[in-house]
């Protein structure tokens, strides 16, 4: 039966003199409710997704460390090339030293191999991000390729001034690390925690 059916004779049963035209109004009371066409919280939910993706938009980039993020990518795609053998060197191109890296060059649009806070004048971070087969570093014959994610790193260390610190870590003077902030309503914790919870939130 449709609704607007069983509407009229729930109608007509609370006007007769019958002891169920009692049960008829929260029956009628049903049926003139509106349809929801979505969840109570589902407006709530989605204002909270764009909230959160707006958080991450704005998040900015982590500082790029060159030990870690940058020489592992130069030393598995460029050393065979352009590395400390000058047997195997090509172009007279250096990029295990910092010397050779930030050269000057004549090959290409970029006045340097590298150019700090430029990748645009970076003759290196031009060869990886291009489409012409001629060009485009590492080349093709040698089956090695950057990630985008790859490419990415090097485009941001290089606009952070591309800072160049290859020394061993054991090395370098202990300093007293600065620590992570946390939430104005957060409870005191262990400071060690403090540096779990901002590689998590990193990592999202």
């Amino acid at each position: 039966m449709s609704p607007s059916k069983l509407s009229t004779h729930l109608r007509r049963a609370q006007s007769s003199s019958s002891p169920l035209r009692l049960l008829t109004i929260p029956l009628l009371s049903l049926l003139t409710l509106p349809a929801c066409s979505q969840p109570p919280n589902a407006t709530n939910s989605n204002s909270l997704n764009h909230i959160h993706t707006a958080t991450k938009t704005n998040t900015p980039s982590k500082k790029i460390d060159f030990v870690k993020d940058i020489k592992p990518i130069l030393s598995d795609r460029c050393y065979n090339c352009h590395g400390f053998d000058d047997k195997d060197r090509k172009g007279k191109l250096r990029l295990d030293s910092r010397a050779g890296a930030f050269a000057k060059t004549k090959v290409g649009d970029a006045p340097h191999i590298i150019t700090p806070n430029s990748p645009d004048k970076s003759e290196l971070y031009l060869r990886i991000i291009t489409d012409d087969p001629e060009d485009i570093m590492p080349p093709p014959k040698s089956k090695l390729k950057l990630s985008q994610r790859e490419k990415n790193l090097i485009k941001q260390w290089i606009q952070q001034g591309a800072p160049w610190d290859d020394s061993h870590w054991s090395y370098s003077p202990i300093t007293k690390p600065k620590l992570p902030p946390t939430p104005p309503s957060s409870k005191p914790i262990h400071p060690i925690d403090r540096f779990i919870r901002a590689k998590l939130k990193e990592a999202n």
